[in-house]
Order: C-alpha cells, then structure tokens, then sequence
C-alpha cells in the first residue's frame, strides 16, 4: 500500500512539475495572457485527475468520494463568484477579494506603488506563472484546500481514529458552508489554514518522538500564515508554550527551568521583531500604541453586523473578562439573539452550531489523558489565536471569516480526541 501511494505521489509530482513548466512557457510567451480559457481548462482538468487519483491512493472509497464532492462543490462556488458576481454575491466576496486583485495585476505590470497585505504579492507570483488569469489564482486556494484534508488524514492515521470518526471529520472539513466560500474565492485564508495546520501536525509528531527537527518545522510552518496576517502569531505564542511546559523525560507537562529559559526567549524575540525592519513582515497589523484605548476602540458601522458597541473600557485589569466576552462573541457570532434575518439565522446553523458541535466534543474527549497532551496542542493554538482575533474584529461577518482561519486546527484536534493514540506510522 505504502510503496503504491509513493509511486502516485511522484507520478502527480512529475505532472504538476510539467504543468507548471508548461504554463511558465506559455506565459513567457504571452499566450497565457491571450488564451487565459485554454490555461484554465488545462489547469482544472488537469488538476481534477490528480486529486483524485491522489485521494483514491490516501483513502478508502467513501472518504475518498466525500472529499471529492468537497472538492466539486469548491469548484461550483468558484465560478459562481467568477462569473454570476452580476446577480448576486457570496458571502466574503467583496472589497477585499477586489481589492487584492486589482492590486495584484498592477504588480503584473510593474507597478508596485500600492500595497494591501503581502497576499497580492503572492497573486502576482501565481500570475508570473500562468499569466493575469484570476480563475487560476482562485483555483490554487482549493488546492490548499485538499493539502488540508491530506494532513487531517495524515493526522487521522497518526492517532488510529476510527472509521466513523474519519468520515465525520471528512464531512465537516468538506461541507462547512464557511469553509467552502473561503477556499473558493479570492481570499488569504485558505493558505493560512494549511499553514497553521501543518506547523500544529509537526508539533504533535514533536510530542509524540522527540525529534528536534520536527520542532523547528512546527515554528517555521506557520511563517507564510502570519506573514499574511499578524493573529497567527497566536500559533507561535502556543507553540512556545507547549516547548516550555512539556517535560519530555517525565512524558507530561510540567514547570522547570526550561519553562523559564522558553518564555525569556520569547519576550526577546518579540523585541527583536519590535525593534527591527521584521515587524513590518511578522507585525503589519500590530501598531506601536498599546494604550487601554488603542487595543479596545473599535469603528462600527452603522446597521453592520456589529456586536459589543456600548462597551466601555477604562482599566487594564478589565482586559481579562471583557476577553473572554469578546471570544465568545468571535466564535459564536452571529449570536442566536441578535440575528437580522434569514441569513443570519442560515450562518447560525451552517457555522456557529458546527463550530460549537466541535469544541463540545473536544472538551469531552479532553478526559483521555493520554490523547491530551496532543490535544492541548489545537486547544492551546485555538485559544490564543481568538483572543488576539477577539480585539482585532467588531462585526460577525469578519468574525466568520477570521474564525474560519481555524477550522482546520479544530478539526485535527477532534481527530485526535477521537484517536487511539498507537505508535507513529
């Protein structure tokens, strides 16, 4: 089974290396630009045949059938948002995946005077490659997408979780309405979920054998994630803790003198990112004020989705349970009691209740004592990076789509509650 599955890995590595040798060509040779349809076809077709057979070689018949209607539906929600933008809008889509894209062709062209996160630097690498073509760009953020679902499998084998919960975790990563919408539209998002699930999956394989190797790539994954948005670093700030605390001879957490020496570390670390030209690559969204209004004051729209406008803060130590507030609110909104109308009320039901059915689930499976350990990893990460969301965000539309940022930590951390914890694999 094993020396089958290298041999498809290299077999689509050989084609996608082709592919994209093709398309490099073609776009030297302006022809990507003059034929964009003959790329995309080309791309989708292409693409199409090797996520399947890549997930008929990873998985059994009926995962492998899920995750490929998953991979279907993405495809429909792209060229909806292509091509029926006239008549109507899907949710997310909008300023910002404009915005990125406008600024992304005047990369294209050279002309780099504006900027807009570092995200239309990496459209414009896509477009080097197979020409200003916006399908073939959109279409990349699916492909991250099926890297997802190929690490919760990985994760899934890791654990020995069993078929049933396979197939549940298969069905939420593949039909989350928010999650579809983010992977299929011309959002960050669907990269920066890949990226902090690979650096969580090398921290579990950290946990599990000890090899430093695996630790430094728990903190190098994450990289392109918080380079596209500051909050990641809430992977890091967990990642950190988890070092300190873990306590490898003993096989528990505990704290030591290395928990000491880890934190010192890190407050110098953050310095270092503070005091030289890295903050505006790790910190672009973090300014230089810390003051109580700073991190607090929020700008409402009028009749937005805003949520917590007449809170009032004055004092530091407030911080801590107006936190807690504003994290429920991030994971839960739209709240229940404040919906407007039939879409908020269909965002309840698609999003806020599957993400609560998940962390519901996770709590309960946190009594394993012997999964837990790895558990904390995804409960660690997933906190920390919603209460840097919490202050960041003031509206339920953009708690969505930041929250959705970690669906694929949740998701891998209810695999591990699940699992049986066997050896590596």
């Amino acid at each position: 089974m094993k020396t089958n599955q290298r041999q498809v890995k290299w077999i689509c590595a050989i084609q996608l290396i082709a592919l994209c040798i093709l398309c490099t060509l073609s776009t030297m040779l302006h022809i990507s630009d003059t034929v964009p349809v003959l790329i995309s076809g080309m791309v989708l077709l292409s693409g199409s045949l090797l996520i399947f057979i890549w997930l008929k070689s990873i998985c059994n018949g009926f995962q492998c059938s899920i995750l490929f209607c998953g991979y279907l539906l993405r495809i429909v929600f792209m060229l909806l948002d292509l091509y029926a933008r006239k008549y109507f809008t899907l949710l997310h889509s909008g300023a910002d995946t404009e915005g990125f894209f406008q600024i992304a062709c005047q990369y294209y062209h050279g002309d780099y005077s504006d900027y807009r996160t570092w995200y239309p630097y990496v459209i414009n690498g896509i477009f080097s490659i197979f020409g200003q073509n916006r399908f073939i760009a959109q279409y990349m953020n699916i492909i991250f997408w099926v890297f997802t679902a190929f690490l919760i499998l990985k994760i899934c084998d890791l654990f020995h979780v069993s078929e049933h919960s396979r197939l549940l975790a298969c069905g939420l990563l593949a039909f989350l309405p928010n999650n579809i919408i983010l992977s299929s539209i011309l959002l960050r998002e669907s990269m920066m979920i890949f990226f902090d699930l690979l650096g969580m999956y090398y921290m579990v394989l950290w946990l599990k054998n000890g090899r430093r190797r695996y630790l430094l790539l728990a903190f190098l994954a994450p990289i392109p994630a918080i380079i596209l948005h500051t909050a990641s670093i809430g992977m890091w700030v967990a990642f950190a803790l988890i070092t300190a605390l873990w306590n490898k001879k003993r096989g528990k957490y505990a704290i030591g003198l290395k928990t000491g020496l880890v934190l010192v570390g890190g407050i110098l670390f953050v310095f270092i990112l503070f005091l030289t030209s890295l903050s505006s690559l790790f910190l672009a969204y973090i300014g230089n004020d810390f003051s109580i209004y700073a991190i607090t004051h929020r700008i409402y729209d009028i009749g937005g989705s805003n949520y917590l406008m007449n809170m009032d803060y004055q004092h530091w130590y407030e911080l801590i349970p107006f936190t807690l507030i504003r994290m429920f609110y991030f994971v839960c909104s739209p709240v229940l009691t404040e919906c407007r109308g039939l879409r908020d009320y269909f965002c309840v039901l698609g999003d806020v209740l599957p993400t609560v059915f998940v962390l519901f689930n996770i709590g309960i499976n946190m009594r394993k004592k012997n999964l837990s350990r790895y558990a904390l990893v995804g409960i660690f990460s997933y906190v920390i990076t919603v209460g840097i969301f919490a202050w960041g965000t003031a509206n339920a539309g953009t708690a969505m789509r930041h929250r959705g940022l970690l669906w694929g930590v949740l998701v891998a951390t209810y695999c591990i509650g699940f699992g049986r914890d066997g050896e590596l694999q």
